[in-house]
């Protein structure tokens, strides 16, 4: 195993990420989305999408309730297809016919901070 010193030893160009924002995690704190009417834990995976300026979290615990693998959404006027595998715990989304939109797993608190006027997806919306 290599350690994190060897590395920067080897790439004196890379940049070390801190833990400098300020105030600390509670990772097992609720967040309400904008719209104030689904709780996320922050420490739950995400599948994070960003499509024509619309930003919208996927709560793999939300994608976990619904019936089906695949499930049909709209980002602002655009069609997309979320596909989820719980036994995976994976995720990935594409358009109508099948081609890949660019999307992100990653932990809520990490896309909340990068996005935080973000939607957020309720398995039990209307």
């Amino acid at each position: 195993m290599v350690g994190i010193d060897t590395i920067f030893e080897f790439f004196t160009d890379t940049a070390k990420l801190q833990y400098a924002r300020g105030f600390a995690r509670c990772f097992g704190r609720s967040s309400k989305s904008a719209s104030g009417q689904f709780p996320v834990i922050w420490g739950d995976f995400v599948l994070g999408v960003q499509l024509n300026g619309v930003k919208k979290a996927y709560p793999f615990s939300g994608l976990k309730k619904l019936p089906a693998e695949v499930e049909e959404d709209r980002l602002g006027c655009t069609p997309i297809r979320i596909h989820f595998d719980s036994k995976n715990e994976s995720a990935f989304v594409t358009d109508r016919e099948g081609n890949a939109v660019p999307a992100v797993v990653l932990f809520w608190f990490a896309w909340r901070d990068f996005y935080p006027d973000t939607l957020v997806f309720a398995a039990d919306q209307d």
